[in-house]
């Protein structure tokens, strides 16, 4: 079960058309060709600053990501532009990362905005993740347009700074070689439309995160990658990630709220999008001081368990008798994604609250497996099987 791009891009601009067209003549401004056109990250700068600790540079002081620019549009964009802001001398790796940032995508935001069209939104949302050596953010930039036709184009990329070396890191520099992460990603991508290809050079990797496990920085390699595949005339872009420690590879929506583990996303004041987003959902009770807050999913569950029923049997097998929730103590669930896991697609959940923080967990979601693993750090353990409490239609 996998989620279309177009679906869900195409609902929100649906709503988005209603909030900024409603009265007046249509916007005559001619609307850019966003196939060919992707407005990321990587493309800000024609010179490429310092990657390497310059020679007698020390490395700065409390450096922490905060912004240039944080604005949100009631049906319309998203605009998360970071900064990394430090103490001491004057430092040129992190100035040219701050460069990138302010003359790149600052920059062609603003050019987007005094020219834009009312058939326009543009989403730029970053995810921050900071421990005692990496301060990093991924970025997420879709730009979308409905007329005449829908179209969208986008990118996922990252900015992974090490702390202590002083140093802006580059993929080249993690010693993994990109031709044989290119071939395994195109061997567990699953090409769901009849007569679908990979594009020739399809797949690029985009980014990538150094995740910490048990405390311990940089563990493993959270690789980014973008997927162009060709049906017909019609080209759809998907993106993906894949771990090369422990070989797992999901694909995720960058149109989705959250694409990334929550647990270890920094929590920023004021809040990002993903924390505002979770703030603002209502939801449903599953027990006193448990609410299921719906899913980001598309795609309909077909025979398979619902994210509803795989949620409360997440709860029921694995949160139930651990914490005591009350109406201080909220403990939300919501459907993030859709993950595989020894070759069995499951259900991405983020568990989030004041008890415990934010985790996330996996459901698969076949009737006649239903298991239930807990996700962190680029692994996934399993737990157990919601069947060993009966079937989760008992908890409908």
């Amino acid at each position: 079960m996998k989620r279309t791009l177009i679906t869900g891009a195409a609902l929100f601009l649906a709503l988005a058309l209603c909030a900024c067209a409603g009265g007046g003549n249509p916007d005559t401004t001619p609307i850019p060709d966003t196939t060919s056109q992707t407005p990321g990250v990587s493309a800000a700068t024609e010179t490429q600053p310092p990657t390497e600790n310059v020679s007698g540079e020390e490395s700065p002081e409390n450096v922490k990501i905060t912004f240039i620019t944080q604005e949100y549009y009631e049906g319309g964009d998203i605009v998360e532009i970071p900064y990394f802001e430090y103490d001491g001398a004057k430092n040129d790796v992190i100035d040219g990362i701050n460069r990138l940032f302010n003359q790149g995508l600052q920059m062609r935001y603003e050019e987007f905005d005094a020219n834009r069209s009312s058939y326009e939104t543009w989403e730029i949302r970053t995810y921050p993740f900071t421990d005692e050596r990496y301060v990093q953010v991924v970025i997420t930039s879709i730009l979308y347009s409905v007329y005449p036709d829908f179209q969208w184009s986008g990118t996922v990329e990252s900015v992974n700074y090490d702390k202590w070396d002083n140093k802006w890191i580059l993929f080249s520099d993690l010693g993994i070689e990109e031709d044989s992460i290119i071939a395994e990603v195109s061997r567990l991508y699953v090409l769901t439309n009849e007569g679908a290809v990979i594009e020739d050079d399809g797949v690029k990797i985009t980014g990538f995160l150094l995740r910490s496990q048990d405390g311990q920085s940089g563990n493993f390699t959270e690789i980014l990658l973008e997927i162009a595949t060709a049906s017909g005339d019609r080209i759809h872009i998907s993106f993906c990630s894949y771990c090369p420690e422990t070989g797992e590879f999901y694909m995720f929506d960058p149109s989705a709220v959250m694409p990334f583990g929550h647990n270890d996303m920094d929590r920023m004041d004021p809040p990002l999008y993903y924390d505002l987003f979770e703030a603002q959902t209502g939801g449903e009770p599953l027990a006193n001081g448990v609410i299921y807050t719906g899913s980001l999913l598309e795609s309909d569950h077909g025979d398979n368990m619902s994210t509803y029923e795989a949620a409360s049997g997440l709860y029921y097998r694995v949160l139930h008798e651990d914490y005591e929730y009350s109406e201080e103590n909220t403990v939300y669930i919501m459907c993030v994604d859709v993950m595989e896991i020894d070759g069995a697609e499951c259900y991405l959940f983020e568990v989030s609250g004041p008890i415990f923080g934010n985790m996330a967990y996996a459901v698969n979601y076949d009737y006649d497996s239903q298991n239930i693993y807990e996700v962190s750090g680029g692994r996934s353990n399993l737990i157990g099987s919601i069947l060993d409490l009966g079937s989760a239609k008992a908890f409908e």
